[in-house]
Parts: C-alpha cells; structure tokens; sequence
C-alpha cells in the first residue's frame, strides 16, 4: 500500500511537466519586462496547497510509549499555506496542516481507532529560477505538532489522548513546474524532527494532563505534489 501510494504521487508530478512545455513554447522576455506575459511582479501574496504522504521514524517518548512507528503506519498531509515574495528569490509563509493518520494494526487490535496530526508553522523557502519553466527551491522553517488518537475497545470504552510538541527543523525542497505565469505544480519532500513535550487523556470519563520528563526525537518524512499561485 504504501509503494502504491509514492509511485501515485511520482506519476501525478509528471502532469506539470507536460504542461509547461506547452506554456513556453517562445523563450521569456526579461525579467522585470511590463509584458503581461510574465504575470506576477516580483513581489506579491503567494498561496500553496500539498497533498502529500507521510511516514514516521523515532519514539514517542522514553517513558515507555512505543515508537511512533509501531503506533501510526503512514500519514496523508493536507498543507495550506499563506505567504509573500519578498523578492523574487526568497519567500516567507505560514502553514497549517492536517494529516488523517492510519493506526497500526498491532498496535489497535480488535478496537476502533482513529488518528489526525495537524501542525501550524513558518518556513522560509529559497527559489532558484523563478522567473523560468523550472523553478527548483529549498526552504527550512519550524511549528508545533499535535498527534491526537482516539479508540472504542470492545465494552465500547472512550479513550483518547493528545501528544504535543515543537517540530524543529522542518527542512523541505522541490521543483515548481510553471503551469501559466501565476500557477505552478510540482513535487516536494519534506522531513520534520521534533519532541513531544506533553500529553493530554482521556480514559474511561477521567480525564488528565502530563508534562513528558522522559522526552525524545521523533520525525515525519513527506513526499507529495505541490500547487503554488502568485498574485
């Protein structure tokens, strides 16, 4: 399942590339050119959304959670984010993501369980070429996770908990394929390392909040497609 899905996500990037060359068939003017072939100025608001998937490496923590790994197979992110063109080579946004998250099977059981990770942050992207086809980029940035579960066991008892923690680097990298002068499409992949610091439960209609002592690194690798728009 999870192969299928990367090789899904390596055939949608290909789509882009097709488009693209349909788009700039004639070489561009200049940059900074008053042609409204060129669209955008290079400064402005700028809008992404990723579809991505996600997997998990480290511990949950060291007070004898299990590995992250071993409690959530894979993650599909959904990324929104808002941000500005300083200049044409260096962007800034704020993001918000929401990840519904497959429960391993070991882990569950026979009970029905459920699992979103959703994480807002700040990343600041370098662009390469942004004024041609093919703009290869690199960005780092930080924010703050939340990993919430929740299961009915068989006498149809609630649980649920949250983990929470800072994420920091957040380093990701791609290429936008241009589409028109103010969209692009493209791949990109991304790894977060963080910590979860607390933890918030719910068993059996007691409910409880803990600071986690034993702290330790987890991280969540991405891969997925891309879609930019320019103002």
């Amino acid at each position: 399942m999870r192969i299928r899905s990367i090789v899904l996500l390596l055939a949608l990037v290909s789509i882009p590339a097709l488009a693209q060359a349909q788009y700039y068939r004639r070489p561009p003017p200049a940059y900074g050119s008053r042609d409204p072939y060129r669209g955008p100025g290079p400064q402005g608001p700028v809008f992404g959304l990723r579809l991505g998937y996600g997997i998990p490496f480290g511990q949950i923590s060291d007070e004898g959670d299990p590995r992250l790994g071993d409690f959530i197979d894979h993650q599909i992110p959904i990324w929104l984010e808002v941000g500005y063109r300083f200049t044409p080579f260096l962007w800034g946004s704020i993001h918000g993501q929401i990840s519904p998250a497959s429960v391993s099977f070991a882990t569950c059981g026979g009970t029905n369980c459920d699992a979103m990770n959703y994480r807002i942050g700040v990343d600041m992207q370098l662009h390469f070429a942004p004024d041609r086809p093919v703009d290869p980029w690199l960005g780092i940035g930080f924010g703050y996770e939340w990993l919430k579960a929740e299961a009915f066991d068989a006498n149809d008892v609630f649980t649920d908990f949250t983990f929470s923690g800072w994420q920091f680097p957040l380093l990701e990298g791609g290429m936008d394929f241009a589409l028109s002068p103010n969209v692009a499409l493209g791949p990109y992949v991304a790894w977060a390392l963080g910590r979860y610091r607390d933890v918030d439960a719910t068993q059996g209609g007691v409910t409880f909040s803990s600071h986690i002592n034993d702290q330790s690194y987890h991280s969540w690798f991405q891969i997925g497609v891309k879609g930019t728009f320019k103002l």
